[in-house]
């Protein structure tokens, strides 16, 4: 069945290959980055399945502007994922508080705003799915990224406490968990290559799990597999992460 879908942070990475991978399947996809670039290849080749937006997800009111356009185009949005992330590296005393609140604003903020706008939509028509990025960095935590990791931890949460307050109505809220995988933002942190899955494999295969019920949501049987043990052993986990990026950027 067609879906009407958002999502953010779709110029690149993850976002645009699940973006493409939708769009194959028959989907119409809206997408919201702060460039669009990218995004003219699918507004060529799809047209009127495509909405593209430039739009800063910190902004409340630009993203309640551009949710009103879509939804003027578009007689509903049945899924909507908060795809869109902010990733800075550094320690405890390099990174600033103002570096900090920025990579909240746009990973939780964000994704506030966005729910904000949608959500009144999908409770009149009590139907919807909103699907909330994760990290396993914020079941673990990870050094050199608290900033990054501390928001994400609070995605985790803050997705729990939605699925709970809305749990009396069809309008679901879960995670989606994607494997460590080598799109820019993650470049950074100095993950050995071995560790990182290509970022059109991971959009491909997580664009088949869009629309899911499940509380959790992720690419394939290992990637559920780890974030089960991240859950089990976290503070295992975090320091086994850290200890292959370190010593891998030693190495270098």
């Amino acid at each position: 069945m067609t879906k009407y879908i958002l999502i953010t942070g779709a110029n690149s990475g993850i976002g645009y290959f699940m973006s493409s991978s939708l769009l194959k399947k028959g989907h119409y996809v809206a997408m919201l980055d702060l460039r669009i670039d990218a995004l003219q290849k699918l507004k060529f080749e799809y047209r009127d399945r495509v909405l593209n937006y430039e739009c800063d997800i910190t902004d409340r009111a630009a993203v309640q502007e551009s949710i009103s356009s879509i939804y003027k185009l578009w007689p509903k949005l049945d899924i909507v994922v908060n795809n869109a992330c902010k990733v800075l590296f550094g320690s405890f005393e390099e990174i600033t508080e103002e570096e900090i609140r920025q990579i909240f604003d746009v990973n939780v903020f964000g994704t506030l705003n966005v729910t904000h706008a949608v959500l009144p939509h999908m409770l009149r028509r009590n139907e919807g799915i909103i699907h909330n990025i994760s990290s396993g960095v914020g079941i673990t935590g990870f050094k050199n990224l608290l900033g990054y990791a501390s928001s994400k931890g609070a995605v985790e949460t803050l997705t729990k406490c939605l699925a709970l307050e809305y749990s009396h109505t069809n309008v679901i809220f879960n995670l989606i968990h994607p494997p460590l995988t080598n799109t820019p933002s993650a470049k950074p942190i100095g993950l050995p290559s071995g560790m990182l899955e290509d970022a059109e494999k991971v959009g491909r295969l997580l664009a088949k799990k869009i629309g899911s019920k499940r509380k959790v949501i992720t690419a394939d049987w290992k990637s559920n597999a780890g974030i089960q043990m991240m859950k089990v052993f976290p503070y295992f986990m975090g320091r086994m992460m850290t200890k292959l990026t370190f010593k891998n950027k030693l190495n270098q």
